[in-house]
């Protein structure tokens, strides 16, 4: 008998089409109790095999109901979370995450937690990072915004889950800044500069980004001063001083059935 045999019914199984609608859905998972995981990523031609898997191991195709009941019964629960951009990617190749949540007494006997090797998100060295961007719980102060000529208010949440920039991201973007900065390559800085400003601003993000804009000033700055450069040859891009609100996120996903198919595959959401 074929180890594959078990055919998953691919019109259960959604596929974000934008990476922040990807990242919204892994931190209402994340929210929901599934701090355990494991990532990867599967080429087209494999995706269906691996799917099968999965559901067959993992029941990922179950419904929230069932999933609710067996969490209730102290039965672990496995979810899937798949990224396939809009644009396509390069050689059709499918982002994906499991994350798992123990049942409701802590209970993980189930097969994803001694078939797989997972991580805990809870942990700082082991956190999801998606496209530079990591998850991390936090304490998020009151704020408003302004909607429609009124302002809302938003509530305070105690280890709330938000989204930052990685420290692999911050590390490195610095990095390469400092080398741009000591060559004059003032279009790289700036290149660097204006991508900073397109993160996209989640909570964590914003406070990153003006940490990192600082670092960016305070390092022009000195380099100019310790090469005897005058600021005025220098075209600078000049960074807003913050990002601003994550208002709403829109979710676009498609099943994975219409996804594959060939009528499809280059469909644009809209």
């Amino acid at each position: 008998m074929s180890k594959y045999e078990h055919k998953a019914d691919l019109s259960r199984i959604e596929v974000c089409k934008n990476l922040t609608g990807f990242l919204r859905t892994i931190q209402l998972t994340l929210k929901s109790g599934y701090r355990y995981y494991t990532s990867g990523h599967i080429s087209r031609d494999k995706v269906i095999n691996v799917i099968n898997k999965f559901d067959r191991y993992y029941d990922i195709c179950e419904s929230s109901m069932d999933r609710t009941r067996r969490h209730k019964l102290n039965q672990p629960t496995v979810m899937l979370k798949l990224f396939f951009p809009q644009s396509g990617s390069d050689n059709d190749i499918f982002s994906f995450i499991l994350l798992a949540r123990p049942g409701i007494n802590e209970s993980i006997d189930h097969p994803f937690f001694f078939r797989e090797k997972y991580s805990d998100a809870f942990d700082r060295k082991h956190r999801i990072n998606v496209n530079g961007y990591e998850f991390v719980r936090v304490n998020k102060e009151q704020y408003k915004f302004d909607s429609n000529e009124k302002s809302v208010k938003v509530p305070g949440v105690v280890g709330a889950w938000t989204i930052g920039l990685s420290d692999k991201y911050i590390r490195d973007t610095q990095k390469e800044y400092d080398e741009s900065l000591v060559k004059n390559n003032w279009f790289n800085v700036n290149a660097i500069r204006c991508s900073l400003t397109k993160s996209l601003p989640f909570h964590k993000v914003r406070k990153d980004y003006y940490y990192m804009r600082k670092f960016f000033n305070e390092r022009f700055d000195e380099v100019v001063k310790s090469q005897g450069l005058n600021k005025g040859y220098v075209n600078l891009y000049v960074m807003p001083k913050q990002l601003g609100y994550m208002t709403a996120v829109k979710i676009y996903r498609l099943p994975l059935s219409e996804i594959l198919s060939k009528e499809s595959i280059l469909k644009k959401v809209v």
